[in-house]
């Protein structure tokens, strides 16, 4: 069950985001103004000379697998970050009245800065076109902020969470988080999302809002030789 979260780069890619794919041979990633994921069939070596071909961002190509990859040709090991995966099994309870509004491309440069400041998770300059982003403004300004990553059949990723320092601490980021939840499972989706296993304060308020450990998940950071 729920064996497409396995692989969710490759799962994303290759059904509800492939619009947003580059592929060559057996090797296939986002275009890299959106997001920096990539994922091989099998990763032999003749599949990581066929992701040599592909646009590169100046991040590399994230590999999101349940193992680290080592690459065999091309490329050359980053870095690597120890993820856990979580998805949502409970009710969800929003007990909160604040405005709330629809993000859209009028903000993107907010957006970028809000994520580029409290650092969510990778964010690009077109990550918000990846699914449906909220957001919180004070004064017309953008304060907090919570979206969608990932598209697969029967599932969302949540991402991008980030509250502005000078607003953190008035649980605006549990808001729009049960908010986002809530509009993925009216859609018939099931969400997900990834934490770093070291953010144990971060796995236990997920935990607290209704999601669960589902495995581990490692991110390979690969970058030319």
């Amino acid at each position: 069950m729920h064996t497409k979260l396995d692989r969710p780069a490759y799962s994303a890619l290759k059904s509800r985001q492939s619009y947003l794919a580059q592929s060559n041979g057996m090797a296939i990633a986002f275009n890299p103004d959106f997001a920096a994921f990539a994922a091989l069939e099998e990763y032999s070596q003749t599949e990581f000379d066929d992701l040599s071909k592909l646009k590169i961002g100046d991040d590399g190509f994230w590999m999101l697998e349940t193992k680290i990859i080592e690459p065999l040709t091309n490329f050359t090991l980053e870095k690597t970050a120890h993820c856990k995966q979580m998805i949502f099994d409970h009710e969800v309870e929003i007990q909160n009245d604040i405005e709330v509004v629809e993000l859209g491309q009028e903000d993107a440069k907010a957006m970028h800065e809000l994520a580029l400041l409290c650092k969510p998770g990778p964010f690009f300059a077109r990550t918000n076109e990846l699914a449906k982003f909220i957001g919180i403004k004070i004064n017309n300004r953008l304060v907090s902020m919570m979206g969608e990553r990932m598209q697969i059949d029967g599932y969302s990723e949540l991402s991008a969470l980030a509250t502005h320092p000078d607003f953190q601490g008035k649980k605006w980021g549990k808001y729009l988080l049960n908010l986002v939840t809530k509009r993925i499972l009216a859609r018939g989706q099931i969400p997900f999302l990834h934490v770093y296993a070291w953010n144990e304060i971060g796995i236990k308020n997920y935990e607290s809002l209704g999601f669960k450990l589902r495995q581990d998940i490692y991110v390979s950071v690969l970058k030319p030789l």
